[in-house]
């Protein structure tokens, strides 16, 4: 019965329960039991509120001799700060640069004072510096074109910043970016990706890294990793860590179960409920495909090994690459680096 259980609502919801807030005692004696499916749908206090997904439109072809239809797709989030994150002291607040998740240092913020990287306090200028890891390879950065997006809500005009960053055939990434608690270095706070069509993303050459964490994070306790998870950076708990070592949550182990939640808000269809998805766990299939066509394919020989890759193959929209690694105390995998590749 417990296998039979909905295992990917079991993964969201300890995953939750494990990155941010403390496990509760029936958590850590349930040797995973189910949880219900209306209480894993249920947001923690801090997580941002999403909007649900919409199953994409088919556009009908120009040619009707064409067979190929043209997919349009919903925005998808790639990267958001937490109300709790902004509240922190700006050292604290993780600083999101060329795909990886940093911290600003006090020496970093001196050097600021004395006239260091100026364009870090410069919004527009920090927005199209800290994402040239969104460029796809082999694309020059002059094809990308920025632009400066008007805030309605003129109250926030001093807090807020947007910035439209377009990239031929991939889309068009809204990048937010604010001065925390009066911070002197500006922070990416959400990055929102509208791609382009399926026809359109066909003619992408070359890969994009969206997300690229430093292998010395995985040197670290596992408590002290950014847990890349939905858009969001959480932390596990030590308890929960813990609990994980003594043979609960399971699935926070497996790298299939973690890259399907990591990547859940970069995929433009609906899977986390998929029963058939629960199915396949139960019958220990390696290779896991959604109802709705999603591929996940492990490129490994154990789920144990680290670091680890799970290829991602989206119906008309593309294949990600998700490298999967561990902390130096437990074996739960976390996301160490979010490829895409578009139009495969």
């Amino acid at each position: 019965m417990m296998l039979r259980a909905l295992l990917t609502t079991v993964a969201v919801a300890v995953f939750l329960s494990g990155c941010g807030s403390q496990p509760s005692s029936s958590d850590a004696n349930a040797d995973n039991e189910p949880v219900p499916a209306a209480q894993s749908n249920s947001p923690t206090q801090n997580e941002p509120s999403t909007p649900p997904k919409t199953q994409t439109e088919i556009q009908p072809a120009d040619d009707k001799e064409e067979q190929e239809q043209d997919v349009s797709f919903e925005s998808v989030i790639l990267f958001e700060l937490t109300d709790e994150d902004l509240s922190k002291p700006e050292t604290e607040i993780p600083y999101y640069t060329f795909g990886n998740i940093g911290f600003v240092t006090q020496e970093e913020i001196q050097g600021f004072s004395n006239g260091s990287y100026p364009w870090r306090g410069d919004s527009v200028q920090a927005a199209s510096i800290l994402t040239q890891n969104l460029i796809p390879e082999g694309m020059s950065a002059d094809q990308v074109e920025y632009k400066a997006v008007p805030v309605e809500n003129q109250s926030q005009a001093d807090e807020t910043t947007v910035v439209d960053m377009i990239v031929p055939s991939l889309g068009t990434f809204t990048i937010h970016l604010q001065h925390p608690n009066k911070a002197v270095f500006s922070y990416i706070t959400k990055m929102v990706w509208q791609p382009e069509s399926s026809k359109a993303l066909q003619q992408l050459e070359g890969s994009v890294t969206l997300l690229d964490l430093d292998e010395s994070w995985f040197d670290k306790l596992t408590s002290k990793i950014p847990a890349f998870g939905k858009g969001n950076i959480r932390y596990f708990e030590q308890e929960a860590v813990d609990s994980f070592n003594q043979g609960h949550s399971v699935p926070w182990g497996d790298p299939r179960v973690q890259a399907m939640l990591a990547i859940s808000e970069l995929v433009p269809y609906d899977y986390l409920q998929d029963e058939a998805i629960s199915q396949q766990l139960s019958d220990r299939k390696e290779i896991l495909t959604t109802s709705n066509g999603i591929v996940f394919t492990p490129q490994y020989e154990s789920f144990q090994d680290r670091p680890v890759v799970v290829q991602v193959e989206v119906p008309d929209f593309g294949v990600y690459t998700v490298t999967l690694n561990s902390g130096t105390d437990s074996s739960i995998a976390i996301v160490q680096k979010v490829e895409f590749e578009a139009g495969k």
